[in-house]
C-alpha cells in the first residue's frame, strides 16, 4: 500500500467545494471509498450525485454531514440508496446513518421533510434553513434530536409539533409565516425558541409560551404583535417598549421559581430592573 493511500485512509474530515465559487459543480465525479476513517463531510456547491459511495460505504461512518448550496431538492436523493447504483430506480433501499449526529442541508431547494429522515435514529442536530419547506413532519424517529433549525422557509403552521418533537431543546423558526404558537407551548423541554420575523399579531400568542418551564431564550422581533398597539401619536420604539414590558412582566409573574425565569428576550437580557418592576406590580 502506498503512503498516499495510507494517509487517505486516516483522514477523518473532508470538505468538497466547487472549483468556481458561486457556481454549482455538476461534472467532476468524486470517489470517497478510500477515505476509510471519514467521519465529517462537508459539501458546498457540489451536486451530491457526483459523490460515489456516499450512502453505502461512507454514510454508515459519518458523524456529521453538511451539504450546502448544492441544488438538493429532496432529502431522499441525498440519504436513500438506489439499487445497483441506479439513481433513477423507483425501488429504494434503506441507508445506514446510525452514527450521524449532525445533518445540515441549509441553503438548498428542499420542499419537504420526507421519510428518509426515519433512518437518522441518533441525530441530535438538524439544520434545514433557507429552503422551501412548508410543513414540519417525519421527525418522530429522530428521538435524540435536540436542535432543529427551520429558519427562512415557508412554514405557516406548527400544529401538533409537540407529538413529534417532545424532547427538543432548541427550535429556530425565524423568517417563516407562523401566526399562532399553539402546540409550541407544549414543547416542555424547550430552552431556546426563535420566532422572529413571522406573522404573529396577538401578544397573547407570545404570553402562552410562559407555559414552557425551561425556556430561557425567546426571540419575537419582527412580528406584528411587537407594534400591535401603535397609534399615530406613538412611535414604533414606544410601542415596542410597551410590548416588551407586557411580555417580560407576564413571564416573570407566571413563573414562581426564579431559576426558571426568562433570561434573554428579543436578543436583550432581561434586566434586574425589569424583574423588580414586574414583581412590584404583582404585589
Amino acid at each position: 500500500m502506498s503512503r498516499l493511500s495510507m494517509l487517505l485512509e486516516e483522514i477523518p474530515s473532508v470538505r468538497l467545494e466547487s472549483r468556481r465559487p458561486g457556481q454549482l459543480e455538476c461534472k467532476t465525479m468524486v470517489n470517497l471509498s478510500r477515505f476509510k476513517s471519514l467521519q465529517y463531510l462537508e459539501i458546498d456547491e457540489v451536486f451530491p450525485p457526483l459523490i460515489q459511495n456516499l450512502r453505502d460505504k461512507v454514510g454508515p461512518r459519518l458523524v456529521q454531514l453538511i451539504c450546502l448550496n448544492s441544488g438538493v431538492t429532496t432529502l431522499r436523493d441525498l440519504l436513500v440508496n438506489k439499487p445497483s447504483g441506479d439513481e433513477d430506480a423507483e425501488v429504494e433501499q434503506p441507508s445506514d446513518w446510525r452514527e450521524l449526529n449532525v445533518l445540515d442541508c441549509s441553503h438548498n431547494q428542499i420542499v419537504e421533510i420526507d421519510a428518509s429522515l426515519h433512518a437518522l435514529v441518533n441525530v441530535r442536530r438538524v439544520a434545514l434553513a433557507h429552503n422551501l419547506i412548508r410543513k414540519i413532519e417525519n421527525l418522530d424517529h429522530c428521538i435524540k434530536l435536540g436542535l432543529l433549525d427551520l429558519g427562512f422557509n415557508k412554514i405557516a403552521s406548527v400544529q401538533d409539533i409537540h407529538f413529534v418533537l417532545g424532547g427538543l431543546k432548541v427550535l429556530i423558526l425565524c423568517n417563516n409565516q407562523i401566526k399562532t404558537t399553539s402546540s409550541l407551548d407544549k414543547l416542555y423541554s424547550l430552552e431556546k425558541l426563535d420566532l422572529s420575523n413571522n406573522a404573529i399579531d396577538d401578544p397573547d400568542e407570545i404570553k402562552r409560551l410562559s407555559e414552557l418551564p425551561l425556556l430561557v431564550y425567546l426571540n419575537t422581533l419582527g412580528n406584528p404583535a411587537c407594534i400591535r398597539n401603535r397609534t399615530r401619536a406613538s412611535s414604533r420604539e414606544e410601542c415596542y417598549r410597551h410590548y416588551r414590558r407586557e411580555i417580560v412582566a407576564h413571564f416573570i409573574t407566571e413563573r414562581s421559581d426564579i431559576n426558571d425565569r426568562l433570561k434573554v428576550f428579543d436578543e436583550q437580557p432581561v434586566s434586574e430592573e425589569e424583574i423588580h418592576k414586574a414583581l412590584q406590580a404583582k404585589r
